[in-house]
């Protein structure tokens, strides 16, 4: 915006040199000035609603960060690469291998996690709020959802199991969490709002739970294709009762049970 108005401001002193040295050109050089004035507004300015902050990139090389409103762009040279947003982030964070002092039992820890992009973020940004900036919404978020599980886990060595359960405890390690996280993303220009503690469980239950239903899923799938292929051999005629009892007598062979069409004997428990 600063640039715009020195912009205006010389060719407004332009208008005046030559109406004062030459009055006559008053009659084409005031229309004159207003439309350039209205086509480098329209071709430089471009709107950036609040909370969203402008990414200014000049001569494809980054340059700095805007505020919100009208921003001033200088044509063929600056460009707006992208924008950031300043409002408040929530998500849910699961931290996996959590372990309290007093166990030695995996566990996972919910944690609700709030943060944001801090205001002051702005104009010739450098070092890590730069890398923070060029990095795509999604990396800021594994950022600090990265920073907050170490912090998370690293805490939970100093807290006994029976201590988080307690409500007050919790509100103490969510504090320190918080305070410990924003030590460490101050440097990269963002700050964590609220952490929330959601609870604790056992890992092993939950892995259990999806390897039994990936088994049983495998299982499935396999006797779908067996089925498939007995009707293949037997023919479309073949009844759905006799499909799955060749479909069991099938996979009792494939272990090793006794054959019961086996005249001579071999494979008959004794």
């Amino acid at each position: 915006m600063t640039t715009y108005r020195i912009i205006t401001f010389i060719a407004a002193c332009v208008c005046l040199v030559f109406i004062f040295y030459y009055p006559w050109t008053v009659f084409f050089l005031i229309p004159l000035w207003v439309a350039f004035a209205l086509l480098l507004w329209k071709m430089a300015m471009a709107p950036i609603s609040e909370p969203e902050r402008a990414v200014i990139f000049r001569v494809e090389v980054f340059h700095h960060i805007s505020k919100s409103g009208y921003v001033f762009l200088i044509p063929g040279i600056d460009r707006v690469a992208g924008t950031i947003s300043l409002k408040e982030e929530q998500h849910d964070v699961k931290v996996t291998q959590f372990y309290p002092s007093d166990s030695s039992e995996k566990l996972t820890c919910n944690i609700e996690l709030a943060w944001r992009i801090r205001p002051d973020v702005e104009g010739r940004v450098i070092g890590k709020v730069r890398e923070m900036v060029l990095m795509e919404d999604e990396q800021r978020k594994k950022l600090v959802e990265q920073v907050v599980i170490s912090i998370v886990r690293q805490l939970g060595l100093g807290y006994t199991s029976a201590e988080l359960k307690d409500n007050r405890m919790r509100e103490t390690f969510c504090t320190s969490a918080r305070q410990a996280a924003n030590e460490i993303l101050e440097s990269y220009g963002v700050t964590v709002e609220r952490l929330f503690w959601r609870g604790t469980g056992p890992i092993g239950d939950v892995q259990d739970a999806q390897v039994r239903g990936m088994v049983e899923s495998e299982e499935v799938k396999a006797m779908v294709k067996a089925i498939e292929t007995i009707r293949e051999r037997l023919g479309p005629g073949t009844s759905a009762e006799d499909l799955y009892a060749m479909y069991e007598f099938i996979k009792m062979m494939k272990s090793g049970g006794y054959n019961p069409f086996n005249r001579g004997g071999a494979g008959r428990p004794q």
